[in-house]
């Protein structure tokens, strides 16, 4: 690493900036986040872009747990600091980002997978969902085998924001990431880095049907005392869902299959994600939401209608997801955000 290291600051001396270097085996990317710098060292068949798009979404997940606030804090009075003595411990969700951006379409696509479900059982789960609020809930997701149920937000909307599948990426992974989560109830803070980068949201994440641990719940408040609070929504949440029977017919759900496509026979499938659909990380943009989804609004509150899914076909086609405008928080202790 002080080779890396060396080697930036012998580049960065001239006003230039090292972006990669290739070998005959290696390809050597970088990524300049100041105060931090990334990097790649592969011998995969990955292109540049992709090697700094899986960068990318590291970096993200460093910023979900200590914000880019707090990072730029330390580095600026301490230029040195060791940032490992701050990620102690993150090494299974870090380790597990990584096994996920190389065999997940997602990170590539940008994309969101959802269970398959029937439209009215996901109705009926976003409106559960919906009835159990209380103040600073900003958003309340649904979660089964690492798959996206539903999400619902508070009514409060701003146009210029929205919710990235890049933050629902990270969020997945963390959870996925960890048993401690099927343990009990926890309350952790969190930082959407695509929402805003420098405030913390406080989660409240459970299982509802342990010992399974399939069916997950993630309850984001902007209020770190509303543990409470928030736990009392996910016991109005779970009964409902116990008394609708909803938990037994996720279970029962299957995950999509390429004979749904009606093709017979070997296939070359292709999938394209096309500019109206969203684009593959870059280090240069932040991801795009895709258009084409629904979203529904009820008694104040947003809820997606129909899976973020990637369908696989013979012939390319979009990817689709709804898009979710969400109001920005402010800079501080937590994303500053109230109900009305």
């Amino acid at each position: 690493m002080g080779v890396m290291m060396a080697l930036v600051s012998f580049v960065q001396s001239g006003d230039n900036i090292i972006r990669s270097f290739y070998s005959e085996e290696h390809t050597v990317v970088f990524l300049h986040k100041e105060p931090l710098v990334l990097v790649c060292v592969s011998s995969s068949r990955q292109s540049e872009r992709q090697l700094r798009g899986e960068l990318l979404y590291v970096y993200y997940q460093i910023i979900s747990m200590l914000t880019q606030a707090s990072i730029s804090r330390i580095f600026e009075h301490k230029k040195n600091y060791d940032l490992r003595r701050l990620l102690a411990g993150s090494e299974k969700i870090l380790d597990g980002l990584l096994n996920l951006v190389d065999s997940d379409p997602s990170f590539l696509l940008a994309a969101v997978h959802c269970l398959p479900l029937a439209s009215s059982l996901r109705d009926s789960l976003s409106q559960i969902l919906q009835k159990a609020i209380t103040p600073n809930l900003v958003f309340s997701i649904l979660i089964a085998r690492n798959q996206l149920l539903t999400i619902v937000q508070e009514k409060t909307v701003i146009e210029d924001t929205r919710l990235e599948p890049a933050d629902v990426l990270l969020l997945l992974n963390l959870i996925g990431a960890s048993s401690a989560f099927q343990a009990g109830e926890i309350w952790t803070p969190i930082c959407l880095p695509l929402f805003n980068p420098d405030c913390y949201f406080y989660a409240y994440i459970s299982y509802l049907d342990p010992p399974e641990c399939t069916v997950c719940l993630l309850l984001l408040s902007t209020d770190k005392e509303a543990f409470y609070a928030v736990a009392e929504c996910k016991r109005k949440i779970e009964e409902a869902m116990v008394a609708q029977n909803s938990l037994s017919l996720i279970a029962k759900v299957q995950p999509y299959s390429v004979s749904q496509v009606g093709v017979s026979g070997p296939q070359t499938l292709h999938v394209q994600a096309l500019r109206c659909a969203g684009q593959p990380p870059s280090a240069d943009s932040v991801h795009q939401p895709r258009d084409g989804g629904t979203l529904q609004q009820r008694g104040g509150a947003i809820a997606t209608a129909g899976p973020l899914s990637v369908y696989a076909q013979p012939d390319p086609q979009h990817v689709t997801a709804p898009q979710t405008h969400l109001p920005r928080g402010r800079e501080g202790d937590s994303a500053g955000l109230g109900h009305q």
